[in-house]
């Protein structure tokens, strides 16, 4: 049962990393562009994608 629970907390931080690399890419680039316009979603996703979520290391938020 605990393993479960495990694997059910380690998606829902996996997903909420992607979630959070999304927004700051999009956010990123909002800063980025004045005249050009806005990322896709797709393109969005396309990044998030190729990132590597294995070497990220989960920090504890108060």
């Amino acid at each position: 049962m605990q393993i479960r629970a495990g694997k059910a907390n380690l998606h829902t931080r996996y997903r909420l990393a992607k979630q959070a690399a999304a927004r700051a890419i999009r956010e990123n680039k909002r800063l980025g562009l004045s005249e050009a316009e806005p990322p896709t979603d797709q393109e969005i996703a396309a990044e998030v994608s190729a990132l590597d979520f294995s070497h990220w290391k989960s920090v504890p938020v108060a």
